[in-house]
């Protein structure tokens, strides 16, 4: 009863891990063109009086990518990657009034990404477009599906000086064959 209570365990593990390493994505699982299917950005933005570091607004906000027909292809021997199409990207706002505001607008580029190099490294999808590098983790969740996420979190001074604003968030782009 033992070896059997032993086996079990063992194979549950085996297949486990056989599990998670199909996970990892490489630049063959990568190539050709995949139809972006989401795209979302949240964002805390705050503000803060230097030295006293009190708050002096802090803002919401959410962009959600709507209506896609926004394509990206993948070319394997040149490493190069390109968008088609386009996306209704809808930026809701709230600067703490409990009064949000949304902008709908049609674009072909998101986040920056319509056309340049791309290589994944260390589970990271690295997007190099005019010479900037846009790294995001990488994740396939299924056989066809990849989702891609970078954690915001920047911090720098007003011109002035006598200000802080810090940006936290997430983005979340998904793509399918």
């Amino acid at each position: 009863m033992k070896n059997l209570l032993l086996i079990f365990v063992a194979s549950v593990l085996f297949i486990s891990c056989n599990e998670e390493a199909t996970n990892t994505v490489n630049q063959n699982d990568l190539a050709g063109t995949w139809n972006l299917t989401e795209f979302i950005i949240g964002t805390q933005r705050t503000t803060t009086a230097i030295p006293s570091g009190d708050v002096i607004n802090s803002t919401t906000s959410k962009t959600i990518g709507k209506e896609s027909s926004l394509t990206f292809t993948f070319d394997e021997s040149t490493n190069e990657f390109t968008t088609d199409g386009e996306i209704t990207i809808a930026l809701t706002t709230d600067i703490g009034t409990n009064n949000p505001r949304t902008v709908e607008v049609k674009t072909k580029i998101i986040y920056g990404l319509n056309s340049g190099a791309w290589k994944i490294e260390n589970d990271q999808l690295i997007f190099s477009v005019d010479d900037k590098d846009v790294v995001m983790d990488l994740d396939r969740s299924t056989d066809g599906k990849i989702v891609l996420k970078q954690i915001i979190d920047t911090s720098h001074d007003s011109l002035s000086g006598d200000k802080n604003i810090k940006t936290q968030g997430i983005v979340t782009i998904v793509l399918e064959k």
